[in-house]
């Protein structure tokens, strides 16, 4: 799939996690981790996913996680407009020389 292809604005080529939701994780099988990783690499290929054919705990954990991360979208998705905003203002000013 192409950038050119994605359907959501929350599907991107990268994305961070986060060592904490390895929390989350301790009570999953190896099936349900296996579960929760391709629905993650899925959303972020595809921007969307089918939760109804997902099993209710990977659900649960994999709600916690898209929750995270669509903020972290939101909050670079600021800083990446202000970073546009100011390049058409000719960019952050020059320091001045001694």
């Amino acid at each position: 799939m192409t950038n050119n292809e994605k359907t959501s604005k929350y599907a991107k080529d990268t994305f961070v996690m986060r060592t904490e939701w390895i929390n989350h994780t301790v009570y999953l099988t190896q099936e349900q981790k296996g579960d929760l990783w391709d629905a993650l690499f899925k959303y972020h290929a595809e921007g969307s996913l089918d939760h109804e054919t997902l099993p209710p705990h990977v659900n649960l954990v994999l709600s916690s996680m898209l929750y995270v991360m669509e903020e972290n979208w939101k909050i670079w998705e600021e800083k990446r407009e202000k970073r546009i905003e100011a390049g058409k203002k000719g960019g952050r000013p020059k320091k001045e020389k001694d």
